[in-house]
C-alpha cells in the first residue's frame, strides 16, 4: 500500500477517508520542511556569512523577503518574481494621448479659404474637364475636393498623387476654378470593363453637369471598354445620374451580380453594399 512504503502506518479505526486525508497532511508537512529547508540554503548561499557579520552590502530586514512566508503552498517553494518580454503596447493614433506631428488640416491649408469663396461666386459657364497630372497641384485640388465633399476620404498630397499616377483622374473646373474629379481604373485584361470609383463634386456646384462632364471624359479614354460603376440602392441621386449617362451615349445600363468583378476594383470594401451596374458597349 502507498502508506506502508512511505513509512505510515494506520492504527485504530479509522475510516479509509481519515486513512488519506491523514496521509495527505503528512505529504504536505514533509513539503513544507522541504521548502524551508530550500528558502534556507539559496539565502545562505546569496549571502556570504562574511557579508552578514559586517552589515554591508545587505538590506536592511525591512527590504527583505521573507521566502519562508512568501512561499507558494506555505512551503512549495520560494516565490520568485516574474519576468516577461511583453513590451507595453503603444497608444493608439487617435486618441487623446497622441498628437499626430506635422499634421494639417485642410480648412488651415493656405488658400483654402480663398477657394471657398471663389466657389461661392461661380459664373454661369460651362464645365471643363482635363486629365490630372501627378504633381503637388493636381493632388493638392483632389484634397480640397475630398475636404470639400461628404462623400470623399480625404488623403493627403502624396497619396492623391500616387492615384493619379497609378489610376485615370479627370478634374472637373468652371470658370478656371476646380469643383470635382472622377477616379477610375481599367481591368488586368483587354476585355475587362473601365471601373468608376469615385465621382466628387463639392456641394457650390451640384446639379450643374459636373458628374456628366466626368463621365464623359473618362470614359473617352478608354472608348472599347465598358464601364462599371457601384452605387448604394438607397443612393438615388448616383444611379439618376448612372442612367443619365448612358442615355447620353445612347446605351443601355443593367444592374450585374457583386460577384461579377473585383471589390478593389470596383472601389469599395467588403463591408460595403454597393451593387454594380453595367454599361456595355459592345
Amino acid at each position: 500500500m502507498p502508506g506502508h512504503r512511505l513509512g505510515y502506518r494506520r492504527t485504530g479505526p479509522a475510516s479509509a477517508f481519515s486513512w488519506h486525508l491523514d496521509w495527505i497532511r503528512q505529504c504536505l508537512g514533509r513539503h513544507r520542511l522541504w521548502g524551508t529547508e530550500l528558502s534556507r540554503a539559496r539565502r545562505c548561499r546569496s549571502d556570504p556569512p562574511a557579508r552578514r557579520a559586517d552589515g554591508e552590502g545587505t538590506r536592511p530586514p525591512s527590504q527583505r523577503m521573507d521566502h519562508t512566508r512568501a512561499s507558494i503552498g506555505r512551503g512549495l517553494g520560494p516565490v520568485r518574481p516574474q519576468r516577461t518580454n511583453r513590451k507595453r503596447r503603444p497608444p493608439r493614433v487617435g486618441s487623446s494621448a497622441v498628437r499626430i506631428p506635422d499634421f494639417v488640416s485642410p480648412w488651415e491649408e493656405p488658400g483654402f479659404d480663398e477657394w471657398q469663396l471663389k466657389l461661392k461666386t461661380l459664373p454661369a459657364a460651362d464645365v471643363g474637364a482635363r486629365v490630372a497630372q501627378p504633381t503637388v497641384e493636381d493632388g493638392g485640388w483632389m484634397r480640397w475636393i475630398q475636404a470639400d465633399s461628404e462623400s470623399a476620404t480625404i488623403h493627403d498630397v502624396k497619396f492623391n498623387s500616387a492615384s493619379i499616377r497609378e489610376k485615370t483622374v479627370v478634374l472637373a473646373d468652371i470658370g478656371g476654378c476646380p469643383v470635382g474629379f472622377c477616379q477610375a481604373v481599367t481591368g488586368r485584361s483587354l476585355s475587362d470593363p473601365l471601373f468608376v470609383q469615385m465621382i466628387a463634386v463639392v456641394p457650390a456646384a451640384r446639379r450643374r453637369g459636373v458628374g456628366l462632364a466626368l463621365l464623359a471624359a473618362v470614359a473617352s479614354s478608354e472608348p472599347a471598354r465598358d464601364i462599371v460603376m457601384a452605387t448604394l440602392d438607397g443612393n438615388v441621386a448616383a444611379r439618376a445620374l448612372n442612367e443619365g449617362f448612358a442615355r447620353s451615349l445612347g446605351l443601355a445600363i443593367r444592374r450585374v451580380p457583386i460577384r461579377s468583378y473585383r471589390r478593389s476594383e470596383m472601389g469599395f470594401g467588403p463591408g460595403e453594399k454597393h451593387r454594380p451596374w453595367l454599361i456595355a458597349r459592345a
